[in-house]
């Protein structure tokens, strides 16, 4: 597609689904009000409105893939070896990305216009090798002379398959739902300025907000951890005077202010922040929707 990958919308049209594509994927709407969405298809699930999504979840058979022959700079087409075992319909991996992550061409990186059909029954059988030949077609011509010490991971598009987060996620964060949308429907994801999203316990006006880590979908305090001599966890909890360091009952649970949780002794190891998509403007209750302003996109 050749239509612009920034365009000026309206409050109407971002909330409109659509069951074909008519823009590229990961196209960018500004409306009024400072809020951004970038267009994107939901996953083989429907998505709920209000919920907090992240991207399509990434292969390992399309990671670390060997070119299979010497690829002239100039050529528009990668050769690589993959995994016999697995199909991949025509185009499937169209506006994704190929980088080389290793061997010759290394760093690297190709937008991809389309694969051709990779179906194992009409790959013809070799007992001594689990592999065929996927060939993937470039945007661009190569930049660089590319050969079988090469080393290919595709990464789909971030924006094909969204799906609500996992809890805790299991892929990066891309944004939330500003209307409701059917499975392998396409839309507005909003990442962008102020978004009604689902919270789940207590948030404070002004402070960063995270994906929960137990609820799917929704928004939390963004908290710390921070690891302990006996390799537990410690986590950054909310108090009635701001936040203080608490010993964690599991991995990924939150110890409330009135537990008693002691502390542990602290490693003196780096501490590993959440990541933040944005912040608190009105917070609510737990199990309601509060309006929080995205910056995962500006």
């Amino acid at each position: 597609m050749t239509k612009p990958i920034t365009i000026r919308g309206t409050d109407q049209g971002a909330v409109q689904t659509y069951p074909g594509q008519t823009f590229p994927l990961g196209t960018r709407m500004h409306v009024d009000g400072g809020r951004i969405f970038r267009y994107s298809k939901a996953g083989s699930t429907a998505i709920a409105t209000g919920r907090v999504c992240q991207s399509t979840r990434q292969e390992e058979t399309l990671k670390n893939l060997h070119v299979s022959a010497l690829t002239a700079a100039g050529a528009q087409t990668l050769d690589l070896e993959y995994n016999r075992n697995t199909n991949l319909d025509l185009g499937a991996l169209a506006e994704g990305l190929a980088f080389v992550n290793n061997g010759l061409g290394e760093g690297t990186i190709y937008h991809i216009n389309s694969n051709h059909k990779f179906f194992t029954p009409e790959i013809p059988t070799n007992a001594n090798k689990l592999t065929g030949t996927l060939t993937v077609v470039l945007e661009r011509d190569t930049a660089v002379i590319h050969d079988t010490t090469t080393r290919v991971t595709i990464i789909r598009n971030i924006y094909d398959g969204i799906t609500q987060s996992d809890a805790p996620q299991t892929e990066a964060v891309v944004g939330s739902t500003p209307v409701a949308v059917a499975a392998n429907n396409y839309f507005w994801l909003q990442t962008g300025g102020p978004a009604v999203v689902l919270q789940q316990d207590e948030v404070i006006k002004g402070l960063p907000v995270s994906a929960s880590n137990t609820t799917r979908g929704a928004v939390k305090v963004t908290t710390v951890v921070i690891p302990t001599s006996t390799k537990e966890q410690l986590l950054t909890t909310q108090s009635t005077f701001g936040y203080k360091v608490t010993e964690s009952l599991a991995v990924g649970a939150q110890a409330g202010p009135n537990t008693g949780a002691k502390v542990s002794p602290i490693t003196g190891e780096a501490v590993v922040p959440e990541t933040s998509i944005g912040y608190s403007l009105e917070p609510t209750v737990s199990g309601e929707y509060s309006l929080v302003y995205l910056t995962l996109d500006r």
